[in-house]
């Protein structure tokens, strides 16, 4: 018995369906390249956006910061003048400022100071929305948590010691703890901010390679797509043809030199789709007619 292949029993309804759905897998390839290229496209930004946020407020809280140091620096030279002028002057105001002022600064010293804490209270809130925004951020290699550290400890323990140091007058003591601690604590703030730039710049700079790579890899994954598609086409064109149209056209030659009375040509069946239902029903009219 003559072994019957599977593409001969495959049906027309079967093989219309099959080519729609390599088409559709296509389809559905095509939308899922693109998603996964807009999904990526938007992670990227997410973490630029990101960085560039705590770039911004973490940089707002050292800007205020230095406004503090600088407003200090002109509260003490304010002073000094004032207590030089008190001097050259021979005026009481001294004796009664080591008699227990209220406050042993002049008014612009006090002024600069005033100001001071105002500059400390905007660094500090911006430094919690600096905290606010690197919460859920990853800090695997502790790059948040360092430049944190290093500002508390110079707001607690350098700055707002300082700040109290020039309200007493204590000269002295606020110069000793300036030019050792709290210079200290300030260089080691913006090591971890240098350091934090660092790791930031790494970041963006490691999303552009990783978008890059994902651009080659989508223009890649299109290419490969398109000749997959063409190949499908002709694939489908060629099989359509052999099974479907070849066939249909065999058929109708059949029938015109059977309607000229032409009974000699033998009708072939072989397949067991539709079209071999057609073919069998042509070879049994024929055989019926001679």
């Amino acid at each position: 018995m003559r072994r019957v292949s599977i593409l001969s029993r495959l049906k027309v309804r079967t093989s219309l369906i099959l080519v729609l759905v390599f088409f559709l897998f296509m389809l559905a390839t095509g939308a899922a390249v693109g998603v996964y290229s807009l999904h990526a496209d938007n992670q990227s930004l997410t973490r630029v956006v990101q960085a560039q946020r705590v770039h911004a407020v973490i940089g707002e809280a050292a800007d205020h910061y230095k406004n503090v140091q600088s407003l200090l620096g002109q509260a003490l030279a304010s002073y000094i003048v004032s207590k030089d002028k008190q001097k050259n002057a021979d005026a009481p105001a001294v004796g009664g400022d080591a008699g227990g002022s209220a406050s042993p600064l002049g008014s612009d010293a006090s002024t600069h100071v005033i100001e001071a804490r105002k500059e400390l209270t905007r660094s500090e809130a911006a430094f919690k929305n600096f905290q606010v925004l690197t919460k859920g951020m990853d800090d695997t290699d502790g790059w948040y948590r360092r430049t944190s550290d290093a500002y508390l400890d110079l707001m607690k323990n350098g700055v707002k010691p300082l700040i109290a140091m020039l309200e007493k007058g204590k000269l002295g003591d606020y110069e000793t703890f300036l030019s050792s601690t709290a210079s200290y604590m300030g260089d080691n703030l913006n090591l971890a901010l240098n350091n934090l730039n660092m790791y930031q710049q790494d970041i963006i700079d490691g999303t552009y390679e990783r978008q890059a790579q994902i651009y080659i890899w989508v223009i890649r994954a299109v290419a490969a797509a398109m000749v997959v598609a063409v190949l499908i086409a002709l694939l489908a064109y060629v099989f359509l043809g052999r099974m479907v149209l070849r066939p249909l056209r065999l058929a109708g030659g059949h029938f015109d030199r059977i309607a000229g009375g032409d009974l000699t040509q033998r009708v072939e069946v072989k397949t067991r789709n539709e079209i071999g239902v057609l073919y069998e029903s042509l070879k049994r009219m024929q055989e019926s007619l001679t």
